[in-house]
């Protein structure tokens, strides 16, 4: 159960019957924003989808930092709206760690700063993973996530 950026408890599950776009990062994180950036382009791209038939969830592996306020404020920012997007921290320490364990996300921490894999995954709606992309490769994400939703693939 994590909790998001309108301090709401969350389970992944509770997304069943969608396909969800899982990101890790952080508000303070150098790479993420690029990340951040093509994936909300990926969204634009699907039309009434996002929110509906997929979800797009971005759980912070700085938690100490990333408070629900601050992923609101964040999120508010970078024009990343809810229902499509779902900013998840942690009401318990350890909660999102035990999350970015599970989807194969190393984190690192050293010296007051965190880092992680920008990696994404893609979920389907029986919540089987289908795929892992690195930042590389999220041209291939647009393919998948469009064929998962049933949108045709773009021009």
């Amino acid at each position: 159960d994590l909790t998001t950026q309108q301090n709401d408890g969350l389970w992944l599950t509770q997304l069943g019957g969608r396909a969800v776009v899982l990101a890790f990062g952080c508000t303070a994180c150098g790479a993420c924003p690029d990340v951040v950036a093509r994936l909300k382009d990926v969204a634009q791209g699907l039309g009434d989808a996002p929110g509906r038939r997929v979800f797009f969830a971005l759980v912070t592996v700085d938690p100490p930092h990333d408070s629900a306020t601050v992923l609101r404020e964040y999120g508010r920012a970078h024009d990343l709206r809810a229902p499509a997007w779902i900013l998840l921290t942690e009401d318990r320490p350890g909660q999102t760690d035990a999350v970015a364990r599970r989807f194969g996300i190393e984190v690192r921490r050293a010296a007051g700063r965190t880092d992680s894999s920008c990696a994404v995954t893609l979920i389907d709606g029986a919540g089987v993973i289908r795929r892992r992309y690195e930042p590389g490769e999220l041209g291939a994400l647009v393919t998948d996530l469009r064929a998962l939703v049933g949108l045709p693939a773009p021009r």
